[in-house]
């Protein structure tokens, strides 16, 4: 048996408008753009999983498609849909990362190479995805940088005064 929608449910979706073009979409664009996939694609799946979602809760699938016939934006998406701007990341100094404990430059470190590597692993990277990806392994040599003259008292292993040395397995700069 269908459930009858809720009493006091709105259907008229000018009500969620600020939600779905201010909150859901900026999310879709954005997990895309985090993960390097297409963003129609990352739409596709969230439209389906809802889909489903809503057929579990009674909603006939002749419904569903009557509302993507009755859309207004075309399905040509996102071809016709304006671009979200991409704010590119700033490259950040040395002594920005100073602040930050031993275990926060490793994790900024080993989270700038995935977001970098993440980002080029898509299939056509644009400028934006290309710079950011840039700016993400600078600021991961930089956190390290920091972390590494942190941990070696000030000297970086294998500076032109000083031989590149390698410790025993298991030992450390303690």
């Amino acid at each position: 048996m269908k459930k009858p929608i809720q009493k006091g449910a709105s259907n008229d979706m000018a009500t969620h408008e600020v939600f779905v073009l201010g909150d859901l979409l900026p999310l879709v664009v954005g997990h895309a753009k985090a993960e390097g996939h297409p963003t129609e694609m990352v739409a596709l799946a969230c439209f389906l999983s809802l889909s489903t979602v809503l057929q579990a809760k009674g909603i006939p699938r002749e419904t569903l498609v009557q509302g993507i016939t009755a859309s207004k934006f075309p399905l040509e998406f996102p071809g016709d849909v304006p671009p979200v701007a991409v704010e590119r990341l700033a490259i950040l100094n040395e002594p920005h990362f100073e602040q930050f404990d031993d275990l926060t430059l490793a994790c900024m470190a080993s989270n700038g190479t995935n977001f970098a590597h993440e980002s080029l692993a898509c299939t056509d990277p644009d400028d934006d995805t290309i710079w950011n990806a840039h700016a993400s392994m600078i600021n991961s040599c930089n956190a390290l940088t920091v972390l590494i003259m942190r941990l070696s008292g000030g000297k970086m292993p294998g500076e032109p005064d000083e031989e590149l040395f390698v410790r025993p397995a298991g030992e450390t700069l303690q």
